[in-house]
């Protein structure tokens, strides 16, 4: 079968409808491959939301603006806020974060936060990062406390490098958090796991991360883009003048 392409545009992909499916499909590794013959295909046109490190297709968020994704925003911190959907207070009353690393935002956006073990639509398996608590483990006297979604109500927190991992857009040092409306009620109280955390003057010591076992308990409103550091020139110049070297030589 045949590679087709749509000119001049790099975040095209080729998309075919299942008739016996209510869905469109696209072959990953092949995103320019024409299936089959005699079926109703489309071109769609991904956002590229961090150049060469996220793209999405348009239908996972919803734009503010006509070509504009993002949303500045000063609370719970300064960041940009790429919006999933509207809260619904009613149903999830409780806003909570979730760090992460920007490359497996795609997959969750597609399946969810996802309970350990579980087979996502990419094919791999979610796993507790290395540097978490293994699986099979007692801890806070909750058999496999790993075996769970974690997600805590301080933006610090879930922030911390233990969950959130930098990454560069442009200039700058950003994380990635998950911003989660969540059901009240679902969800163990658990203090900090991560022993170098230095609490935030406006946390609860006691109640750094809930820990719940049901997805449907959780939905994502927004992926907020936090800077770590706002400019990386301006932070190597700021350190070449203290240590009495000129910045312009560097």
């Amino acid at each position: 079968m045949a590679n087709i392409e749509y000119r001049n545009e790099g975040n095209v992909r080729l998309y075919t409808w299942i008739e016996s499916q209510p869905y469109w499909f696209l072959d990953k590794s092949k995103p320019r491959y024409l299936p089959t013959i005699g079926r109703i295909h489309a071109f769609i046109r991904h956002v590229e939301i961090v150049p060469s490190s996220l793209i999405l297709p348009p239908d996972l968020f919803l734009q503010s603006t006509i070509g504009e994704p993002f949303v500045i925003r000063d609370h719970p911190l300064y960041c940009r806020s790429l919006q999933i959907r509207k809260q619904n207070p009613s149903k999830y009353p409780r806003i909570a974060y979730h760090g992460t690393s920007i490359g497996v935002i795609l997959s969750i956006l597609m399946d969810g936060l996802v309970m350990p073990s579980t087979v996502v639509s990419s094919g791999k398996r979610v796993c507790p990062p290395t540097n978490h608590i293994p699986r099979k483990v007692k801890h806070h006297n909750i058999e496999d406390f790993s075996n769970g979604i974690f997600v805590s109500p301080s933006i610090y927190y879930c922030s911390d490098p233990a969950y959130a991992v930098t990454f560069s857009d442009g200039d700058q040092r950003v994380v990635a958090v998950l911003e989660c409306s969540v059901k009240d009620g679902k969800f163990d109280i658990i203090p900090s796991t991560v022993s170098t955390y230095k609490p935030h003057p406006t946390d609860d010591p006691k109640s750094l991360e809930w820990r719940f076992t049901n997805p449907a308990d959780i939905e994502i409103l927004s992926v907020l883009f936090i800077p770590q550091i706002r400019s990386r020139i301006a932070e190597a110049k700021c350190r070449a003048a203290k240590l009495g070297v000129n910045p312009n030589d560097l």
